[in-house]
C-alpha cells in the first residue's frame, strides 16, 4: 500500500497514469517476474466432464436460478444460460466445473432418480454424480483464480454444508476468500464503476464472507475476514435482467416501483455486519492489553456494546426494504421466503447480542437488560415465522438450500428454550410453563425433521437436541463432583452420574454398531431402567449417530469469555431438573416413540445441575470434535 501511495501521488503530479504505469513496466526485470519454466506445474490429463443430458441440463439450471439464486445470487443468468448453449462448457473446463457445481446445488432440489448418486436411492446422494467429478481447489495455485473457480467455491460451499461432511465448507469457505483476496476483489476499484464480470466477481466475494461469518458466529469458530478488511461495493439491487442493456446509461438500472429479488441478499448483509460488531467486541477470544489501556473493557463498556448493537438492530429493522417487511400473508412466494429467512436470522442476531448476559438462577444480572426473556422471546418469534414459512411451502425442500440459515437458528432457538425450561422455578405456574415450554421445542425439532431426508446436517441438529433432552430426563447420584472440585486433591472415587454413563454407553455403541441407524436407549444400557419409558433417537440417515461429526455452535457450551462475563451454560446454575414422563398429547415430541409431558422435580442439588451441565457441554463437544477418524 505504501508504494501505491506513492505512485498515486506521483501520478497526480504529472496528471497522466499510463506514464507512471510505462516507466514501472521498464524497470520490471523479468527474471524475478515471471515464473521460471520448471515453476510452472504442468496440467495433467483430466477425465473428460460428464454433464447431464439436455433436457436434463436445463431442469437443473432452472431449479438452480428459481430455488437458490433468490437467496443467494451469485450468477447472472441469461450470461450463464447463454455461456451453456454456446457450448462453452464442453471448450472450456473451468466453466464446466461451475456448470457441474450448478447441477449439484440444484439436484438437492430434484425428484429426478437420474441425480441419484448410482447403487443408491438414498436422497443424501442428490446431485453427488455431479458434485464429484469437480476439484475443490484450481488445479495450480501459481497461475491466478478465474471467475469460475470463486463461483465454483461458492457453489461448493453451498453444496457442501448438507453432506455428512458439513465442516468441510467451512475450509472451502477459506480457500474462496484468499481466491478473491489474491485478484483483489475485496477492495474497491479505482476508478470504480459496473461491469458485468466485477458484478459477477463481487457477488462470488459477497457470498464467501456471508457464509464464512454466519458459519463462525455458529460453530464458534475464527473467521477468514473480518469487516476491518475489505471496502468493496455492496452487491447492485439490480435483476439480472436488467444488467444489460444497448444504451451505458440504462445498463445496472432497476426501474423504479419494481423490488428487487436482491434486495433481500443486501439486507442479509447489512445484518450480518452487526453479528460481525458483536463477534469482535463481546465474543472476542483474547483482547489486547491496549484495549484495556483505551478502557474498552468491563461491565459498563459491555453494557455501551449491547446499547450500541440494540441500537443497530432497531435501526436495522427501519432499513428493510417494504417487500421484504415481514408479512405472512405476502402474496409474492419469493419475497415471503426472502423475509422469513431474513427475519428469523434478525432474531437470532438478537440472541447473539443478549446470550453472554443471561444470568445465573438467583444471580442479578451484570447488565440492565432482560437477557433471558429478550433471547426467549427472539427463539419463540424464530420458530414461529419458520413454521409460517413452512406452512406456505408445498414441501420442505423449497427453502432446503437456506437449510444453514433456518435450521442454525431453529438448533439456537431451541437450545434457548431448554435453559429456560430447565432453570428452578417456583408457584403452580412452573410445571404449565415448562410443558408449554417443551411444547414449543418439539415445533421446532419437528421443522428441523422436514429436512433430514435430503440434507445430514440438519439430522445431526435433530440428533444433538435429542441426545441433550435425554440427558435432562436423567437422574443424577448424589457424589458427582462440581468441576470447581474437581481438579487436583478432589476425590478421584467418586460415582459418576446416571447421564455420563448413559452418555458414554451411547458413545460406546455408536462406534460399536456404526450401521445402527437408530438408538433406543432401553437397548443399549440397563443405566435407563429409571426412565419410565425409553426414547428413540433418530438418525437423520444410516450410519450417523449423535456423535457423528457436525459442526455446531460450540460457543455455546465453550466459548472463552472474560471473567465477569456469564457463560449461558455455566456450570455453576442452581436449580431442579425437569424429569420427562409420558404421556400427554399436548406435549407430544414428534420425534420420539415415547409422548413425554414434564414434570418437576426440586428434590436434586447445585451439583446435581452442575452435573447435567457438564453432560450436556461433554454432548455437544464430543459431536463438534469427533471427526469419524
Amino acid at each position: 500500500m505504501l508504494v501505491q501511495s506513492a505512485m498515486d501521488s506521483r501520478r497526480d503530479v504529472l496528471g497522466d497514469p499510463s506514464f507512471t504505469l510505462a516507466v514501472f513496466a521498464q524497470h520490471k526485470r523479468p527474471e524475478f517476474w515471471k515464473p521460471r519454466p520448471w515453476q510452472t506445474i504442468p496440467h495433467r490429463q483430466e477425465p473428460s466432464l460428464i454433464f447431464p443430458e439436455g433436457d436434463h441440463l436445463r431442469d437443473l439450471v432452472n431449479l438452480f436460478f428459481t430455488s437458490v439464486n433468490p437467496l443467494f445470487p451469485l450468477l447472472h443468468r441469461p450470461t450463464f444460460e447463454r455461456s451453456i448453449a454456446e457450448g462453452l462448457h464442453i471448450q472450456n473446463r473451468s466453466f464446466g466445473a461451475t456448470v457441474l457445481a450448478v447441477c449439484a446445488v440444484g439436484a438437492r432440489q430434484s425428484d429426478d432418480p437420474r441425480d441419484l448418486y448410482e447403487g443408491t436411492t438414498s436422497e443424501h446422494g442428490l446431485g453427488w454424480k455431479w458434485f464429484s467429478q469437480i476439484p475443490l481447489m484450481r488445479e495450480s495455485l501459481t497461475d491466478p483464480p478465474s471467475l469460475y473457480d470463486l463461483q465454483r467455491c461458492s457453489l461448493s460451499v453451498l453444496y457442501l454444508q448438507a453432506t455428512s461432511t458439513p465442516e468441510a465448507a467451512w475450509t472451502v469457505v477459506g480457500i474462496g476468500i484468499r481466491s478473491a483476496q489474491e485478484m483483489g476483489v475485496h477492495r474497491k476499484p479505482v476508478p470504480s464503476g459496473n461491469s458485468l464480470e466485477d458484478e459477477l466477481w463481487k457477488r462470488a466475494f459477497w457470498l464467501l464472507v456471508s457464509i464464512d461469518l454466519f458459519f463462525s458466529a455458529f460453530m464458534g469458530r475464527p473467521r477468514a475476514t473480518t469487516h476491518d478488511d475489505f471496502d468493496v461495493d455492496l452487491p447492485v439491487e439490480c435483476d439480472d435482467e436488467y444488467w444489460e442493456n444497448p444504451d451505458p446509461e440504462k445498463a445496472f438500472v432497476q426501474p423504479v416501483g419494481k423490488p428487487s429479488v436482491v434486495s433481500f441478499f443486501v439486507a442479509l448483509l447489512r445484518l450480518l455486519d452487526i453479528v460481525s460488531f458483536a463477534q469482535s467486541t463481546l465474543y472476542s477470544v483474547r483482547k489486547s492489553e491496549l484495549w484495556y489501556g483505551m478502557g474498552i473493557f468491563g461491565i459498563d463498556w459491555k453494557r455501551r456494546a449491547v446499547l450500541e448493537l440494540d441500537s443497530a438492530l432497531n435501526k436495522y429493522v427501519d432499513t428493510i426494504p417494504e417487500h421484504l417487511k415481514w408479512d405472512p400473508d405476502n402474496p409474492d412466494p419469493v419475497f415471503f421466503q426472502q423475509s422469513a429467512t431474513l427475519y428469523a436470522i434478525y432474531h437470532w442476531v438478537q440472541i447473539q447480542i443478549h446470550r453472554p448476559f443471561i444470568p445465573r438462577p438467583g444471580q442479578e444480572p451484570i447488565l440492565p437488560f432482560p437477557s433471558l426473556e429478550i433471547c426467549c422471546n427472539a427463539a419463540r418469534k424464530t420458530i414461529h415465522i419458520i413454521e409460517r414459512l413452512h406452512a406456505r411451502m408445498d414441501k420442505a425442500m423449497a427453502v432446503l438450500e437456506s437449510v444453514t440459515f433456518i435450521v442454525s437458528p431453529l438448533f439456537t432457538s431451541t437450545l434457548i428454550l431448554l435453559l429456560s425450561i430447565w432453570r428452578p422455578k417456583s408457584g403452580s405456574e412452573s410445571t404449565s410453563e415448562s410443558s408449554k415450554g417443551m411444547e414449543v421445542v418439539y415445533r421446532s425439532m419437528k421443522l428441523i425433521q422436514k429436512y433430514e431426508s435430503r440434507n445430514s446436517y440438519a439430522g445431526r441438529v435433530g440428533d444433538i437436541l435429542s441426545a441433550v433432552i435425554t440427558v435432562g430426563q436423567l437422574p443424577r447420584t448424589k457424589n458427582r463432583k462440581s468441576p470447581q472440585s474437581s481438579g487436583e486433591g478432589a476425590d478421584q472415587n467418586s460415582v459418576p452420574s446416571h447421564a455420563q454413563v448413559v452418555v458414554a454407553d451411547l458413545h460406546d455403541t455408536f462406534h460399536n454398531t456404526a450401521q445402527t441407524s437408530s438408538h433406543n436407549l432401553s437397548t443399549i444400557s440397563d443405566a435407563t431402567s429409571s426412565l419410565s419409558q425409553p426414547a428413540s433417537f433418530p438418525s437423520a440417515h444410516d450410519g450417523c449417530g449423535i456423535f457423528g461429526p457436525p459442526q455446531i455452535q460450540t460457543d455455546f457450551f465453550m466459548h472463552d469469555m472474560a471473567p465477569a462475563d456469564i457463560s449461558l451454560f455455566d456450570v455453576n446454575f442452581t436449580g431442579s431438573q425437569l424429569m420427562l414422563q409420558p404421556p400427554n398429547q399436548a406435549v407430544a415430541n414428534p420425534m420420539w416413540n415415547a409422548q413425554p409431558m414434564l414434570t418437576e422435580n426440586v428434590a436434586f442439588s447445585q451439583e446435581d445441575w452442575d452435573s447435567f451441565m457438564v453432560s450436556v457441554n461433554d454432548i455437544v463437544t464430543e459431536a463438534v470434535e469427533y471427526r469419524g477418524y
